[in-house]
Parts: structure tokens; sequence; C-alpha cells
């Protein structure tokens, strides 16, 4: 199984459960990952992270190398994200979307995730929650990923099904 990971991963990662001078093997184990092709971060998603001047934001530009990157760029993904961008416009999937969220999904790397991990199969992997209201008026990852059938998991799920252990020594 492969993963697409969301920019949320890592900065909450960073910020609550794996700060970079604590939990150094996370660290190390997302960057292995990727190496290998377990794990990937679309190109949308590493200049969201390179964005800032933080301890993130240096790991990213230090340690993910552009050449193993996953390329949201391709036709393909295009096409499926004007496909997918013009339902939520044209609120097929929530009639109740509001424009000013329906703006701030499409103004981030969100969309172009979901559409890279439909294209190729991929798993989306996020920390935004589901919302179980009938008619939900902000757009979340995991709405857009469940209406077209993409499967969607929190970053615990991933990092048990990829077997991640981190032991002290």
């Amino acid at each position: 199984m492969s993963y697409l990971i969301d920019t949320n991963i890592l900065i909450e990662a960073k910020n609550r459960y794996y700060p970079f001078e604590i939990v150094p093997g996370f660290w190390k184990f997302i960057k292995t990952s990727i190496q290998n092709g377990t794990i990937f971060m679309t190109k949308m998603v590493y200049d969201e992270l390179r964005q800032g001047d933080d301890d993130l934001s240096r790991w990213v530009q230090q340690e993910i190398l552009r050449d193993n990157l996953f390329d949201d760029g391709e036709q393909n993904i295009q096409q499926q994200y004007a496909l997918m961008a013009n339902d939520i416009n044209e609120r097929i999937i929530s009639k109740n979307f509001k424009q000013n969220y329906i703006d701030e999904f499409l103004a981030k790397a969100d969309l172009w995730l979901i559409a890279a991990a439909k294209i190729n199969n991929f798993t989306v992997v996020t920390n935004e929650d589901f919302i179980r209201d009938l008619q939900p008026y902000k757009v979340k990852i995991p709405n857009i990923c469940a209406y077209y059938e993409v499967a969607c998991i929190t970053p615990f799920e991933m990092l048990q099904n990829l077997n991640m252990r981190l032991i002290l020594q």
C-alpha cells in the first residue's frame, strides 16, 4: 500500500507528538519511507511545508530531496482535479458547502492530494476528521475522499500499517 501524506500530519507531528529533539526516530522513519517509495509527498505539500521558518521547514528542505517527491502536475491528475473542483464548486457533493470554505480548500494542496491518490490508487493520510453531518458546510479531506471512494486514514493508522517502532536505547 502506498500513502500520500497531507501537510498537517507533519505539522502536528512536530508540534504535538514527535518533536525533532525528543523523537528523531519518527523523522528518520518518514524520510526513509519517502526514499523507499512507501510514503509519498506531493510537490505542493512540500512547497507548503517549505514556506515556514521553523524546524519543520528546515527539515523538509535539508532531508527531503525533490527527486523523491510525487509529481502532482501530471495531466491525468490535473483532469481529475478539475472534475473534483467543479463538483465542489457546483455543490454536487454537498449543497451546504460555504463559498469561503470552498475557496480556502481549493487554495491549498488538499484537492491535488486527493486527485493524485484517486488516479494512483494511493491512501490519503490526514489528521482531518470526517464531518458526519448530512450536510457539512466545511470542505474536509475525508469527506471528499469518501465521495470519490479514495481511502483515507489517520497518521497513526498508517504508522501501525507500516509497523513503525520507536524503541528506546
